[in-house]
């Protein structure tokens, strides 16, 4: 009896926590890290802390200092100008255990952009800002008008929004999921178990 992806136990996992998140979106749900509670990430978020160019946005390894500023940004307690409880916050997060809080913080990224569309095609030209291809891509007939709500609507609902109407528009439109890599890993497995399968046979043979 064979057995399909979709029988596996890591498969099943996978798309159960997919469904989860995306589900979970639309509660606007806060991700807690140790003591601190983030807000989902809008894109006014994103584009404030890729203009600081804030390692954690591009999962590089970010410094105390830049590690607290990205979870402060990302709070609920943030408060814009709040220099006395920006300081106290920052001295919240140097007491939690950094190799932990940075991966808790790139899981909270992995999670934001799960169902972000693929980086080239038409849909990411450098003729504008990835806002304004967002805000026209959710909003044909009149983007301008429903830029502030797009752009503080959290990323993972938006991203979901996109990849609904990128279907309804074309049918066939292909959908790559996260938990796909565990079909790619087991196909790798299985191929190199029939490859260590025909050695083995291969070598009896020559006996």
């Amino acid at each position: 009896m064979e057995i399909s992806f979709q029988d596996l136990p890591e498969f099943q996992v996978a798309v159960k926590r997919e469904n989860e998140i995306r589900d979970a979106a639309f509660l606007r749900l806060t991700t807690r890290i140790g003591p601190i509670e983030l807000k989902p990430m809008t894109p006014r978020d994103l584009l404030i802390l890729d203009g600081l160019d804030n390692p954690v946005v591009s999962g590089g390894i970010p410094t105390s200092a830049q590690l607290a500023d990205f979870m402060w940004k990302l709070s609920t307690e943030y408060k814009d100008g709040a220099r006395w409880r920006r300081w106290r916050f920052a001295k919240r997060v140097a007491k939690l255990d950094f190799i932990s809080t940075i991966q808790a913080c790139f899981n909270y990224i992995r999670d934001t952009f799960q169902d972000a569309p693929a980086g080239s095609g038409e849909h990411s030209l450098p003729y504008a800002g990835w806002c304004a291809h967002l805000a026209v891509s959710l909003a044909p007939q009149n983007p301008a008008a429903n830029l502030d709500l797009i752009l503080n609507t959290p990323l993972k609902i938006l991203f979901q929004l996109r990849r609904v109407m990128r279907r309804v528009d074309n049918p066939n439109a292909p959908m790559i999921n996260f938990s796909d890599r565990i079909k790619r890993e087991e196909a790798l497995k299985l191929y190199n178990h029939r490859r260590k399968l025909i050695q083995v046979l291969k070598k009896r043979s020559e006996n």
